[in-house]
């Protein structure tokens, strides 16, 4: 996609509802949704993938388990629309070039239900040294603030990796051995609701530490 100057953007509807920018798509009523996100290694997602099957055999969970193309860490949500307009891609992709940061260690210690909603996620949560993730998800939300952008809300919430949904909770409890990687990069994400894919539209290396 051909860079885009934020000088020469323009935002003529930034201000209505996420969830009610355009009309539906002829035939297909289902949202996309777009954030920002990390991706864990391959060989990361891999193992990921094959420790959702052993939780989901140990727990006798019924839930389709996450494909480990799909599994990543939310960032900041730019939001939920219908019909996605070009300018909201193009403001975001300029929000995600805006942004400084360094590479930091990711942690994966512990897995639990979120009781919200149902089915209910099982998530891998990240470990108590968030410092790094934290200044990045401020960094993206005052980027996204520079190109007229209003932050969705994402920054505030327990970073996660999702890999199933299940009408069963289970209890919060710690991984035997953490699961980790350095993220290196960090990347905007288009979600398709309910068809089980996403397209990465931009991907922005981080500052390597010195």
């Amino acid at each position: 996609m051909t860079p885009v100057d934020a000088c020469d953007l323009s935002f003529p509807d930034l201000s209505l509802p996420q969830n009610l920018r355009g009309p539906p798509r002829a035939g297909n009523r289902e949202s996309v949704a777009i954030f920002f996100a990390l991706l864990p290694e391959p060989d990361t997602a891999s193992y990921i993938s094959h420790l959702a099957g052993d939780l989901r055999a140990e727990f006798k969970l019924h839930g389709r388990l996450r494909p480990p193309s799909l599994l990543h860490v939310s960032l900041n949500k730019v939001g939920n629309f219908i019909e996605l307009p070009r300018e909201i891609i193009a403001a975001a992709l300029e929000a995600g070039r805006m942004v400084e940061a360094h590479q930091f260690a990711v942690s994966l210690d512990r897995f639990l239900s979120f009781s919200g909603g149902e089915p209910h996620a099982l998530v891998l949560c990240c470990g108590e040294d968030l410092a790094a993730l934290s200044t990045l998800r401020r960094n993206i939300d005052r980027a996204l603030k520079r190109v007229g952008l209003k932050p969705g809300g994402q920054a505030g919430s327990t970073p996660h990796v999702t890999i199933l949904y299940d009408r069963e909770l289970v209890p919060p409890m710690g991984l035997e051995r953490p699961i980790g990687w350095v993220a290196r990069d960090f990347v905007l994400i288009e979600s398709f609701q309910g068809q089980g894919r996403y397209e990465i539209l931009g991907r922005w290396p981080l500052h390597p530490l010195c």
